[in-house]
C-alpha cells in the first residue's frame, strides 16, 4: 500500500538531508527488525481493543512527558545504547503486530530527551528496515522437517484453494508428527 511507497522515499529524504544519527539508526533498526518478527509470530492475538488501550495509555503518557519537558525548556541528551535497543525492539513488536512503529518510537525518543531532527530520520529510516524485514521474514515460511500442509475449511464461505501452497492467506494448517525435534527453533 501506501507504505510501500512512503517508507523508501521518507528514508531516502532523510538520508539526503542527513537528518540521521547512525548509532541510533543501527540500535533501532536491529533490534526493532527483532521485535518486529516475534510480533509477527508470537503477539498477533494481542490484536484488538486491549492492545489499543494499552497503547493510547502509553502514547498519552509520553505526550504528557513531552508537553511537559518542552514547557520547561528541558534540553536534549543523549540516550544510552541499552534504552535505545529497548524503544527499538517495542517500536518492532507493536509493529510486527499491526503497525504503530512512528507513535512508539517517536514519542518514546522524544520523552527520552532525543534531538527530534535525528529522532524523526532515524525513526523514519528505520521503520523502512524493520518493515522490509518483517515482511521478507513473514514471506518465507517457517516449518519444521516433516511437517505437512492440511487445508481445513474457512470458517465464512471464502473461496479457498485446494492446493497448499508455500505462503498462503487462507485457513490452513501444519500437520507435525509427533517424533518432530523442536530443538533448532531455540
Amino acid at each position: 500500500g501506501v507504505q510501500t511507497c512512503a517508507l523508501p522515499i521518507s528514508a531516502l529524504s532523510h538520508l539526503l538531508h542527513r537528518n540521521l544519527d547512525w548509532d541510533l539508526l543501527r540500535s533501532l533498526a536491529i533490534f526493532g527488525s527483532l521485535g518486529g518478527i516475534v510480533g509477527a509470530l508470537l503477539l498477533t492475538s494481542l490484536k484488538g481493543q486491549a492492545l489499543g488501550v494499552i497503547v493510547s495509555a502509553y502514547l498519552l503518557l509520553m505526550g504528557a512527558l513531552i508537553v511537559w519537558r518542552g514547557l520547561r525548556d528541558y534540553t536534549p541528551r543523549l540516550i544510552s545504547p541499552a534504552r535505545r535497543r529497548l524503544i527499538g525492539l517495542a517500536g518492532g513488536l507493536i509493529e510486527g503486530i499491526g503497525g504503530s512503529w512512528g507513535p512508539i518510537v517517536t514519542t518514546s525518543l522524544l520523552g527520552s530527551g532525543a534531538v527530534s531532527r535525528f529522532t524523526i530520520g532515524s525513526g523514519n529510516f528505520a521503520e523502512f528496515i524493520v518493515s522490509a524485514a518483517t515482511s521478507a521474514f513473514c514471506a518465507v515460511p517457517v516449518v519444521p522437517a516433516g511437517a505437512t500442509w492440511k487445508m481445513i475449511d474457512p470458517p465464512a464461505p471464502v473461496p479457498v484453494p485446494r492446493e497448499p501452497l508455500i505462503v498462503q492467506f487462507a485457513p490452513a494448517v501444519f500437520v507435525v508428527p509427533a517424533t518432530t525435534d523442536w530443538t533448532w527453533m531455540v
